[in-house]
C-alpha cells in the first residue's frame, strides 16, 4: 500500500451522509417514484455543513424499484449514460407486478467525484457508499465510465465484488467484498502492530458462526490474524464469541480449521486476595492483564507487543468518603488519590 499521505486523524473524522435530492413543490409521499435521486458526501467533520464543509467526494446515485413500471422513468439525461443497460437490468430483474409492496431495488451510480489530494481513498468511499445502502436495495450499478473517475490498484474493484454484466458492473450489496477497500487502509495505518494475514471464510462457516447461540459477534467474510508479526505456527483470528466460548479460526498453507479454545491465560492474572490489593496499593507493582489470544497460540502474548491503548479510568470512593482514581494499563494499575492530588 503505497501513497497514503493523510493523517490518521483525519481519517477517523471522516464522515459520509446521504441525502435524498426531490423537487421542492413536492414530498416523497405525494408522488409514486420509481426512481429516486440520492447524493453521499464524504467530508472531514459535518457533512453537508452551511459552510459547505471539507468534502473530499461525492457519489450521485438513483434507487431504482424493479418492477415494470419504473421502465419509463429511465432516461438518457437522468442516468448519464446507462438508460439502455439499466432498463435491460430492470427488465431482467423486474417482478412484473404493479401492487408489489416492497419491490427489490438497485442503486444506479450516475457520478463519482474524489478530490484529487483524495485519490486513494476514492475505491473505499465507493464501496463504503454502497455497503451502507444494502439497508434500502439489493444491487448496485456501475457503469464503465463512473468505476474509472475511480483510482482502482490491479484487480481491487474485482476483490470488492464488482463483477461485469452486460455493460455494467454488478455488486450484491450484502457482500461483505465490498468492505475489503476499507479494510485496506485501516490495515495500512495500523502498520506492522499486528500480522496482518487475511483469510476469506466460505459462506457455510459464515452461517454456522452466525448461528452459534448467544453469539456476540457479526462473522465477517476476512479475517486478519492478530498475532505478532513475525509469529510462528498457524495464524489466528477470533470470529465469534458464544457465551463462554470463544470461536477461533486457524490456518496456515495447509489449510483452515474453525474450533473453540479457551483464552490464553499465561502469566494467570492476579485475581483478588492479599496480591491484587498489594497490586492497587503499589503503583511500582505490575498487573499483567490475561492475553486476547486463544491458548496454545503463536508468537508472544497480546499485551508483550500490541500497540498502546488508551487506560481506561474508575472513579469511586473508599469507605472514609476519600476519592480514588484507578487506571488500569497494560501492564500496570495504578492508584491516584484525587483529593490529595487535584
Amino acid at each position: 500500500m503505497t501513497g497514503f499521505v493523510h493523517p490518521l486523524r483525519d481519517l477517523v473524522a471522516l464522515e459520509i451522509s446521504h441525502v435524498r435530492r426531490y423537487s421542492w413543490w413536492t414530498t416523497p409521499s405525494l408522488v409514486d417514484d420509481c426512481v429516486e435521486l440520492w447524493t453521499s458526501s464524504a467530508c472531514l467533520g459535518l457533512p453537508f455543513a452551511l459552510d459547505g464543509g471539507d468534502e473530499i467526494g461525492r457519489v450521485e446515485f438513483a434507487v431504482v424499484d424493479l418492477v415494470e413500471r419504473t421502465l419509463p422513468q429511465i432516461d438518457v439525461v437522468l442516468f448519464h449514460g446507462l438508460a439502455e443497460t439499466v432498463r435491460a437490468f430492470v427488465v431482467e430483474h423486474a417482478v412484473g407486478a404493479r401492487d408489489t409492496v416492497d419491490p427489490p431495488r438497485a442503486v444506479v451510480v450516475r457520478d463519482v467525484r474524489i478530490e484529487r489530494n483524495w485519490g486513494d481513498l476514492g475505491p473505499a468511499v465507493l464501496t463504503s457508499v454502497l455497503w451502507d445502502l444494502r439497508r434500502i436495495a439489493r444491487f448496485a450499478l456501475v457503469g464503465v465510465d463512473q468505476l474509472d473517475q475511480v483510482h482502482w490498484r490491479p484487480g481491487q474493484w474485482e476483490r470488492a465484488g464488482l463483477s461485469p454484466c452486460a455493460g455494467l458492473h454488478v455488486a450484491d450489496l450484502r457482500d461483505q467484498r465490498l468492505l475489503r477497500p476499507t479494510q485496506e487502509i485501516l490495515r495500512h495505518y495500523e502498520g506492522s502492530g499486528v500480522c496482518g494475514a487475511v483469510t476469506t471464510l466460505p459462506e457455510e462457516a459464515l452461517g454456522e458462526l452466525a448461528a452459534a447461540p448467544g453469539g456476540r459477534l457479526v462473522p465477517r467474510l476476512d479475517a486478519e490474524c492478530v498475532l505478532e508479526p513475525g509469529h510462528r505456527r498457524q495464524h489466528c483470528a477470533r470470529v465469534q464469541i458464544a457465551g463462554e466460548e470463544h470461536h477461533w479460526v486457524l490456518w496456515d498453507d495447509h489449510g483452515r480449521d474453525l474450533v473453540v479454545r479457551p483464552r490464553c491465560l499465561i502469566p494467570p492474572p492476579r485475581r483478588g486476595g492479599p496480591e491484587l490489593l498489594r497490586a492497587m496499593l503499589d503503583p511500582d507493582a505490575t498487573h499483567p492483564p490475561v492475553c486476547a489470544f486463544p491458548a496454545g497460540h503463536g508468537g508472544r502474548h497480546q499485551f508483550e507487543f500490541d500497540l498502546p491503548r488508551p487506560q481506561p479510568r474508575v472513579d469511586f470512593r473508599t469507605r472514609g468518603g476519600t476519592a480514588i482514581e484507578v487506571r488500569y494499563g497494560e501492564t500496570r494499575i495504578e492508584v491516584r488519590d484525587v483529593d490529595a492530588h487535584p
